[in-house]
């Protein structure tokens, strides 16, 4: 459905049967007649100002001197003076984007504002009397004005019309503030005084009319963050409805790249090709036409730009080349080898990412998942670690975020035992405007917005408010989430993966790797289906992509984790410290003691517990009592390199170990 479409077939129907109408979504959206395929004509600016008749405006769309479009507010007025089917006798507009000093002319509609607390009448034609407009209060401009001075204003336009024209005088407000911006410091006003317009249109006015049927008295609302109605006068309000006007579709972004795609000049894959098209088309899911026109102007402005996905980039993520791209069959070999040294016993977790890796640089990542082929939005990858705690679910999102980004830290993680409550969803996306924290922004948004390249680990999923999943729908299918103040967030350059326990406290024991990924691929589907009753997020997962791990049992791969985290300490002192950490052959007794005294059902952590709280912890008391020792050592050598061996050896003698020092 389209913009035309969307205001010529629903709003007048909604205006016939509600006192209000709310319009939101893409309220603050550019119309290029172009683009809507309508007739233009071209007269001059006398014309426009002077000539053009009544009956010409909706169907022409005229086109200004050196601008392509009208703005919303601009179509929306013509089309109700304009359509006989609606008997509107007067609109009375503000309009919280006009200059208080521009002068406001749309051709034949006479037009009375405020100026310096005078008001000025514009005329186009002598003989107009229907229709008339007045920017009746303009709330952003004075710091003065009151909730109850707005109230009192419309009351007494309202007694007016009741008592100069008529109980059948039909009457139109217009609230325009699809701009509006809020803070702290005047949100709660702004949200008071919205409250208390809408008391008035549904309650005050029958007191006031008496007999008269209200819906002679109508307001329509635009508005592009919906976030503000957070009220009980709008929440299951009879006299309430809504419209969202939608972004442009993919064929109406297509026709855009069409006509315009040749105007794009500095690309050097020009946007002409039907390939080209396509791609941006796809690309740009979600984007206003305002936003593409804005693309266009940035093409125009810079040089040495390949082609319009790497704008996008640009434009949006501020730099030109995406990571995920420079994945190759070489690099992707060594993931694997360096995915098994980092991760034990996991070895087919490794094979699953980097196939989502390669169906990602290729494209094809959930294209069948999709409704729409060409949407090219979704994320990198999308997937979903089960097993019980401590296997390895976040070692293998580090070691992806290493593979990528160079740094095992480039997670974003989020901790959704943290989002149990049920307005969860506004800490994730922002508070609403008018509410504490609505100035910090969520958390999930901001993360994204500052790194829009990155990877989202949702730690234990099953822990979260079932709200939260309602986002993450929208997430996964189309790569696209508004924030709470309408920032439109992109994860298309974002990897997925969700972590969760579901399932490991029914693990049968004793049973082999084959049964154990089974039982948790049957009970994450329990979960989702049965006891979440949300099937559908696990469609939008996709049960392919649904992980399970391996349960850390077997001697050899216990020591293998043993032998990686001593590994890791040895490097820190080494790098850290100057200290050369040697074991002689009797650390493999060590080995067994550690592997063989621990909960297997705790896997990797038991292991790693048991080394803190008795390796990590001879070796720093060994340090420290050495401490003064070892920093002359240091100093007595001339090398710039210069360290220190330390050499260790595991001794036992019935119940006890523990290990002798040799520094040199």
């Amino acid at each position: 459905m389209n913009l035309k479409e969307a205001i010529t077939t629903q709003l007048k129907f909604k205006l016939l049967n509600k006192n209000i109408v709310i319009l939101k979504g893409n309220t603050s959206e550019f119309i290029s007649p172009k683009i809507l395929n309508l007739p233009i004509k071209k007269p001059s600016l006398d014309n426009i100002n002077k000539n053009l008749l009544k009956s010409e405006y909706l169907e022409s769309l005229t086109e200004f001197v050196n601008l392509d479009f009208l703005t919303f507010n601009q179509y929306l007025l013509h089309y109700l003076y304009q359509d006989k089917n609606l008997d509107i006798d007067n609109i009375y507009l503000y309009n919280s984007n006009w200059e208080m000093e521009s002068e406001i002319v749309h051709g034949n509609i006479k037009i009375f504002k405020n100026k310096d607390k005078k008001t000025d009448t514009l005329k186009t034609f002598d003989d107009i009397e229907k229709s008339e407009i007045f920017d009746f209060v303009n709330i952003e401009s004075n710091d003065n004005v009151k909730n109850e001075d707005i109230n009192l204003k419309l009351k007494s336009l309202i007694i007016e019309k009741i008592n100069n024209e008529g109980i059948a005088s039909q009457n139109l407000f217009i609230l325009d503030l699809a701009d509006s911006i809020y803070s702290d410091k005047n949100a709660q006003l702004d949200i008071a005084k919205l409250n208390s317009l809408i008391d008035m249109f549904t309650n005050e006015i029958n007191q006031i009319a008496h007999k008269n049927k209200p819906s002679n008295f109508k307001l329509i609302i635009l508005i592009k963050n919906d976030q503000i109605f957070n009220s009980i006068l709008f929440n299951n309000n009879q006299e309430i409805t809504s419209l969202i006007i939608p972004s442009p579709s993919l064929e109406e972004r297509k026709s855009f790249f069409n006509i315009r795609g040749i105007l794009f000049k500095k690309l050097d894959n020009k946007l002409i090709t039907k390939k080209e098209i396509d791609d941006a088309s796809a690309i740009t899911n979600g984007l206003t036409f305002r936003e593409l026109f804005q693309l266009e102007v940035f093409s125009n402005n810079i040089d040495n730009i390949k082609d319009f996905k790497e704008l996008y980039r640009l434009c949006f993520f501020e730099k030109k080349e995406s990571e995920w791209e420079k994945i190759n069959a070489e690099n992707l070999n060594k993931f694997l080898e360096d995915f098994d040294n980092k991760v034990k016993g996991q070895s087919h977790v490794g094979i699953k990412i980097k196939d989502t890796l390669i169906r990602s640089q290729i494209g094809l990542q959930g294209i069948l998942q999709s409704s729409d082929i060409q949407k090219k939005s979704k994320p990198r990858g999308i997937l979903f670690f089960a097993g019980p705690t401590g296997v390895g679910k976040t070692e293998s999102a580090k070691a992806l975020s290493e593979f990528i980004f160079n740094d095992p830290n480039q997670i974003i993680r989020f901790d959704m035992s943290e989002y149990n409550h049920e307005e969860s969803d506004q800490k994730l996306l922002g508070a609403a405007p008018g509410y504490i924290g609505y100035e910090a922004g969520g958390t999930l948004t901001n993360s994204v917005l500052q790194k829009p390249f990155s990877i989202l680990l949702f730690d234990e999923i099953e822990k979260a408010n079932s709200k939260i999943f309602d986002k993450f729908l929208q997430i996964l299918e189309d790569g696209r989430l508004t924030s709470s103040k309408g920032e439109l967030v992109d994860f298309s350059e974002t990897f997925i993966i969700f972590t969760s326990n579901i399932g490991a406290s029914t693990m049968p024991k004793d049973i082999d790797n084959k049964k154990i990924q089974e039982h948790f691929i049957s009970e994450v589907k329990k979960y989702f289906s049965y006891e979440l009753k949300r099937p559908e997020i696990l469609n939008r997962i996709g049960i392919p992509n649904i992980i399970p791990f391996n349960k850390i049992t077997s001697l050899e791969i216990k020591i293998d984790i043993i032998k990686s985290k001593i590994k890791k300490m040895k490097e820190f002192l080494l790098k850290e410290k100057n200290i050369k950490l040697i074991f002689d052959d009797s650390i493999e007794e060590y080995y067994l003691l550690v592997a063989n005294n621990v909960d297997d059902s705790m896997g990797a952590r038991s292991l790693i517990l048991f080394l803190e709280t008795d390796l990590v912890k001879a070796i720093s008391n060994i340090i420290f009592k050495n401490r003064e020792l070892i920093e002359n050592k240091l100093l007595e050598s001339k090398d710039d390199d210069a360290l220190v061996n330390l050499k260790l050896k595991y001794v036992s003698s019935n119940n006890s170990h523990g290990f002798k020092e040799e520094i040199f």
